[in-house]
């Protein structure tokens, strides 16, 4: 009877062994691609562009929220440092074509 105890308590062993390894194995890809699968065409949680959140959104609604929150100036300055001085450019956003 102890052989026979013996014999499964190896078996047991061994196959809980084995399932800890499968466990293992298993588990983290399932975990990663359930969080790609759930953000598929979305962007990923905590992502913030000026400060505006757009975690979660797809790129459509993304581009609708930093329109509507996002305010181009009418004019922008471009200052120029060289070893002959300073020279500040004012630009009209408009004269380039910026947009959002």
């Amino acid at each position: 009877m102890a052989k026979h105890e013996k014999f499964i308590k190896l078996h047991k062993m061994a196959f809980l062994s084995l399932l800890f390894v499968v466990t293992v194995i298993t588990i983290p890809p399932l975990i990663g691609t359930s969080f790609i699968v759930s953000y598929y065409e979305r962007i990923y949680p905590q992502v913030f562009v000026n400060g505006v959140n757009i975690g979660g959104f797809t790129r459509a609604q993304a581009q609708t929220v930093l329109q509507q929150s996002t305010i181009l100036p009418d004019q922008l300055q471009i200052t120029i440092h060289s070893s002959t001085g300073t020279k500040t450019i004012p630009l009209k956003t408009q004269s380039i074509g910026a947009q959002f």
